[in-house]
């Protein structure tokens, strides 16, 4: 994390600043450039999602979302769930 602020911070794209309270607390600013640069990303991220979904129906839309929200709530990912269950699962049936 340390390492990504620094490369940001060169860029102009944030500063970081000390808590003047708690020393400990640094807070971490977007400068105009770093304000510039997240628009410019939101553009661009808009258009990409226009263009992949632009074949797909409004209707093909909502299904594909509610398929993909209901497959995020199936995923267990607990660290105490042993992830070799899923590999196994494939062998019966899914994906067939």
């Amino acid at each position: 994390m340390t390492e990504m602020l620094v490369k940001l911070e060169r860029q102009g794209l944030i500063v970081r600043k000390q808590d003047e309270k708690d020393q400990r607390v640094l807070h971490i600013f977007l400068t105009d450039e770093g304000k510039a640069a997240s628009a410019a990303s939101d553009l661009v991220a808009d258009k990409l999602i226009e263009t992949l979904f632009s074949c797909l129906s409004a209707e093909e839309v909502r299904l594909m979302l509610g398929l993909t929200q209901k497959i995020c709530q199936g995923i267990d990912l607990s660290a105490e769930e042993d992830s070799s269950h899923y590999h196994h699962q494939n062998h019966h049936g899914w994906g067939q």
